[in-house]
């Protein structure tokens, strides 16, 4: 929930930086290793905006799997769905860990209200 309300409070300073406007869709990056799970955050989100003025904002995630690469191999290495390789298995070289750790706020749309609207 805490995730999902500093979230929002990002979106809303910069809507507010081109004056008043109802949130309208929401995209983040979310990585796999940052323990973040995406669907409790779009539910987390929505009882956020509950009531609100951006209520009904949808909020879009793009998710960003972490990544086992060989420095020796110069390549990506497949691995077993939520598991991990220490070894590469072509050259048994120490396998690094790439990406996964995304957190990005990517694109807010919003409609622009008049002053008096609520926004």
């Amino acid at each position: 929930m805490g995730m999902a309300l500093t979230l929002y409070e990002s979106c809303r300073e910069e809507v507010a930086k081109h004056g008043p406007g109802r949130l309208e869709k929401v995209r983040v990056q979310i990585g796999e290793l940052t323990g973040i799970e995406p669907e409790l955050l779009k539910f987390a989100w929505q009882a956020v905006l509950e009531g609100g003025a951006d209520a009904g904002c949808e909020l879009s995630v793009d998710w960003r799997p972490a990544e086992q690469f060989c420095p020796a191999c110069r390549s990506t290495k497949p691995r077993p769905d939520s598991s991990w390789i220490i070894t590469c298995p072509d050259c048994e070289s120490a396998l690094q860990v790439q990406g996964g750790y995304e957190l990005d706020l990517v694109e807010i749309t919003f409609e622009p209200t008049a002053e008096g609207d609520k926004a």
